[in-house]
């Protein structure tokens, strides 16, 4: 990575490929998201509902046998 390029990259004049964004994002301890979106995991989780929030942990809390089945139930109500 040469001084040129992180220029650009921060100027929006050039857009980094995805290895030099994993490089960076080790060096900066930076999420890859948030070096390409500007967001995080901690932003969106800030922007659940409660009933989310409690759905999530619920989630998190079954076998993967469990979640399996919780996700072919939401698959067929689309």
């Amino acid at each position: 990575m040469t001084p040129q390029a992180v220029y650009k990259w921060a100027n929006g004049l050039s857009v980094p490929s995805p290895d030099k964004i994993s490089t960076l994002s080790n060096l900066l301890n930076a999420s890859t998201d948030w070096l390409r979106y500007g967001i995080d995991e901690n932003d969106r989780m800030a922007n659940l509902s409660e009933l989310d929030d409690i759905f999530i942990s619920m989630f998190l809390n079954l076998t993967n046998e469990q979640k399996k089945i919780i996700v072919d139930v939401i698959r067929n109500f689309k």
